[in-house]
């Protein structure tokens, strides 16, 4: 793996609106006074008449760039509410993507669970963006969470979304060919409770989803563009006390990588952090695991209402048209809180 390789164009593009998306979502009045707070209205399933009530947004136009630099930030989304851990993808062909979780209710959706998953999409280059939508309807009374969206980089058109279902013990995966107009949804796998992390990897008629249950990391795969698929343990047998799919990729030789962190104990913000890459050369049927590096403990935010492992070491990843993979690995720092050393 190299650190240092350039990346490509496209990477570029993405890296770009990644950026801009960070300013782009502000967290609602309702969101309310704290993190610590806000964390525990996400966590509720909290629906408030207020923003089922609230005005729908409608479409949005994003002010022209200025000649060197960003525009000024543009608000997308739902303006009531809470919206949280959006993704974002871009075609060849001019369209953007944003999947986000929206909590504490959906304007206008008075059936709709917190969260439910949002889509909100622009046909031009992010100048201006259409209203945002239910992404898939029939999920929208049972929770969604975790948002993942991926364009094909074969064709450079097929778009695909992941995220958690049911009670998080669902991994669905959606495919739209009409630039998001439509989506037809299926069901990667299922468990009897809950998972975490799905990360979504695309390359042609190979779709791979990656999520944690408990102890062990698992892979679904699909060979035929996300119609059917099937699961394998990536780090059976595990002795690890949790683990956290952190991020994924796929090189032009078919080979496939995700990354994720080992926690050797659970439940408490104690003990080291493993940070692996997991490969398969044979579509996700088996899976050798290299130990990149070892993190200390996560700081404990427990002040900020967070999980154990909310602010544990992570490693993300990606792939350049040249077939080199790049890791990188961060540790979050709790005087910043959000912030992250890397």
């Amino acid at each position: 793996m190299n650190a240092s390789a350039q990346p490509t164009r496209s990477w570029l593009h993405i890296s770009v609106l990644i950026t801009l998306l960070i300013s782009l979502f502000l967290v609602s009045a309702h969101a309310i006074q704290s993190p610590g707070k806000a964390r525990q209205l996400r966590r509720s399933g909290l629906v408030l008449n207020s923003v089922i009530e609230s005005q729908v947004s409608g479409p949005v136009t994003a002010p022209p760039p200025p000649s060197s630099g960003f525009a000024p930030q543009t608000r997308l989304g739902f303006t009531s509410g809470d919206q949280w851990e959006p993704a974002i993808a871009a075609d060849r062909f001019n369209h953007v993507y944003v999947l986000y979780p929206q909590y504490l209710g959906v304007p206008g959706c008075s059936d709709c669970y917190s969260p439910t998953m949002i889509l909100q999409i622009s046909n031009d280059g992010g100048a201006t963006w259409n209203t945002p939508t239910i992404i898939y309807p029939g999920g929208r009374t049972t929770g969604q969470w975790d948002a993942q969206i991926v364009v094909d980089p074969v064709d450079g058109r097929t778009v695909y979304a992941s995220w958690l279902q049911n009670g998080k013990s669902d991994t669905v995966v959606a495919k739209s060919t009409d630039s998001g107009v439509t989506w037809s949804v299926v069901t990667a796998d299922s468990t009897n409770a809950g998972t975490d992390k799905p990360i979504l990897v695309v390359r042609g008629q190979d779709v791979y989803v990656a999520f944690n249950h408990a102890q062990k990391e698992w892979v679904a795969a699909s060979h035929d563009g996300g119609a059917t698929f099937t699961a394998a343990n990536v780090n059976a047998p595990s002795k690890l006390g949790w683990s956290l799919s952190g991020g994924g990729a796929t090189d032009s030789s078919g080979n496939v990588y995700f990354s994720w962190a080992g926690y050797k104990q659970s439940g408490g913000a104690k003990g080291p952090v493993y940070l692996y890459v997991s490969k398969s050369a044979d579509g996700g049927r088996t899976w050798t695991t290299k130990q990149i590096d070892v993190s200390g403990a996560p700081p404990d935010c427990s002040a900020y209402s967070c999980g154990w492992a909310y602010l544990g070491a992570q490693m993300v990843m990606t792939a350049d048209s040249g077939g080199t993979v790049t890791a990188q690995a961060c540790q979050a720092s709790i005087s910043a809180y959000s912030g992250f050393q890397c």
